[in-house]
């Protein structure tokens, strides 16, 4: 599970809603109640629902998870019930939506690639990486991990992984070899890996 704190959500939701919902506060929809229902386009892996429903329960909504991140949707089935003030309704639905829609997609690709892979090799390991769009790597990571995926590397600070820009600085492959002992006196708990190109 990767962790998505309130404070993360809230600034998720603020993008969208940075002052003041303008339609629904000229329309008053602050007096009306209502019911959402967040439901799979296709059949897809789902994720982010979770966070979803947080987004909404963090703006006075109650928020019903239907499907969880992980298992398969089918076209049409409701993945998330809503229930509340029309105003806040509308003040997120529209991140979470993109929230959820960005995220099963990622869970949904990892979960094709690896089974597609897994036809050749049933034991095979589907792991992701730091390429992530910036600012989404809780997201991202998340996503990954609902569709099968493992994580590879979170960050610079999981592991030492010395690249050929690395050794470049250093005078190169020869140059380098001196430094291996300083890495592991320094790194005594942590992995250290040399990617050859």
């Amino acid at each position: 599970m990767i962790w998505l704190p309130d404070s993360y959500l809230n600034l998720l939701i603020e993008e969208d809603l940075y002052l003041i919902d303008l339609t629904s506060t000229s329309l008053e929809l602050n007096k009306y109640s209502g019911q959402l229902l967040a439901q799979a386009k296709k059949e897809t892996m789902v994720a982010g629902v979770e966070a979803a429903a947080r987004m909404f329960e963090l703006a006075g909504v109650k928020a019903q998870i239907l499907v969880h991140s992980g298992k398969i949707a089918k076209a049409g089935e409701t993945l998330l019930k809503l229930e509340g003030r029309a105003d806040r309704l509308h003040a997120v639905y529209k991140a979470a939506q993109n929230l959820m829609e960005y995220s099963s997609s990622i869970a949904q690709r990892c979960h094709k690639m690896l089974t597609k892979a897994r036809l050749g090799n049933p034991k095979v390991e589907l792991a992701v990486t730091r390429k992530h769009f910036p600012g989404t790597k809780r997201l991202s990571l998340s996503a990954a991990l609902a569709g099968g995926a493992t994580v590879h590397r979170q960050g610079l600070s999981d592991s030492v992984l010395v690249f050929d820009q690395h050794r470049e600085f250093l005078g190169g492959f020869e140059e380098f070899l001196k430094f291996i002992p300083l890495l592991k006196e320094r790194n005594l708990e942590k992995k250290i890996a040399v990617e050859i190109s």
